[in-house]
């Protein structure tokens, strides 16, 4: 996921396999795919641990960013908690790989 350029089918496929990984319940669609979370940042937000907090940024000049990637996300699983933060090409799939590295560590602390 955090070496696809752009939000695909193929990547929500990936991104439902690590949900599974972590015991996350998504919804699927009618023909029974994964939401598109990797195209949409409606359903980006909700990978966001129940009672989480989320926020993206955007860096408009080449100066600021790193390595070309133009969105950075944070994710943590409460106020009290760590955020995790990515850089990514994409807004919904920098708060994707957000979201599921605050999800990984809210399962190591169970």
């Amino acid at each position: 996921v955090e070496k696809a350029k752009e939000g695909s089918d193929h990547v929500d496929f990936l991104i439902a396999e690590a949900l599974d990984e972590v015991s996350v319940k998504y919804p699927t669609t009618i023909e029974g795919h994964s939401p598109t979370w990797s195209t949409s940042l409606d359903a980006a937000i909700t990978l966001v641990p129940e009672g989480g907090y989320w926020e993206i940024t955007h860096s408009p000049t080449a100066w600021d960013r790193q390595d070309g990637h133009e969105y950075a996300a944070f994710c943590s699983a409460g106020a009290l908690r760590p955020k995790y933060g990515t850089r990514h090409f994409s807004a919904p799939l920098a708060l994707c790989l957000a979201a599921i590295r605050a999800r990984l560590v809210m399962m190591e602390d169970k």
